[in-house]
């Protein structure tokens, strides 16, 4: 894409064409909470258009500034991109900005902030059910860990679902797995006949009665020096660690399935058009 400069238009937004092609759907309710955001911030950002006042990014925006009678609003123009590089962008900048996740616990403490201040969180467009949760887990009194086995930070690719402690330390237990044991995904892949499952079973066990013998040897899947149980608090984080490892595994494999099938399907279907042209040639 050459450079260019940014310059702002401020067009009617009736002027302005929806691009045909777009297929990230805006319905009333995200256009109501869109013409509140506009009252409570105002229009904020640009929409931006093509050579001919086609909708490239802000359909949305359009709809709600119609709605709440704007004159006009802000357009960036982008000049001279061909009708892939339109249709391309336009799904980019819809799903871009989806891959992102919330950091729950922050959230959570800013929200319960924002009631106190007596803000209306409606303008926000978090629904009603997600406010609710999050409402619970701002509130979520937190444990201190009393095991003596800490586990390393998790890193930024894991971090998620924050303010439960126990998640969290299941989250950051299989981090360390990897990083520390060894136990990354190339290395689960070899282990296809539920030894993951019946080691997390052992640590479990051995979570809710400690007593017993340490050696789980009857059950235990893999060499005795990898058996290293704990706290029984710390035996089921493991235990819970290690049946996200076997999930993920399943997940590999059902895709590598998957793809080996759609192959086949694809060679089989290959070879009966081949087959077909064969006898057609042969009935000429």
């Amino acid at each position: 894409m050459s450079t260019q400069h940014d310059i702002i238009e401020h067009i009617d937004p009736e002027a302005l064409t929806p691009h045909p092609d777009n297929s990230m759907k805006h319905g009333d309710g995200q256009i109501t909470q869109l013409v509140a955001s506009f009252e409570q911030f105002g229009f904020n950002g640009v929409i931006v258009i093509d050579e001919s006042n086609v909708v490239l990014a802000g359909h949305g925006r359009r709809l709600a500034a119609i709605r709440a009678g704007m004159k006009t609003v802000p357009c960036l123009r982008r000049a001279g991109l061909s009708e892939a590089q339109k249709r391309a962008y336009i799904i980019a900048d819809n799903q871009i900005g989806r891959n992102g996740e919330w950091d729950e616990a922050v959230l959570a403490q800013q929200l319960a902030l924002l009631k106190d201040d007596g803000f209306d969180l409606d303008t926000l467009g978090i629904g009603a059910d997600a406010l609710a949760s999050l409402a619970d887990l701002g509130e979520a009194p937190t444990e201190q860990a009393s095991d003596t086995e800490k586990a390393p930070p998790a890193s930024p690719a894991i971090k998620r679902r924050r303010g439960v402690e126990a998640i969290e330390d299941v989250i950051n237990e299989r981090e360390r797995q990897i990083a520390v044991e060894g136990w990354a995904p190339a290395h689960d892949d070899r282990y296809q006949a539920g030894e993951l499952p019946r080691a997390a079973a052992c640590y479990a066990l051995h979570g809710c009665a400690p007593q017993q013998d340490d050696g789980c040897s009857s059950q235990w899947p893999f060499p005795a020096a990898w058996w290293k149980p704990g706290a029984p608090r710390r035996n089921l984080v493991k235990a819970a660690a290690l049946l996200i490892a076997e999930i993920e595994r399943l997940d590999r494999d059902a895709k590598r399935r998957a793809v080996i099938a759609e192959a086949a399907a694809k060679a089989a279907a290959k070879a009966a058009e081949k087959l077909d042209r064969a006898a057609a040639k042969s009935e000429r």
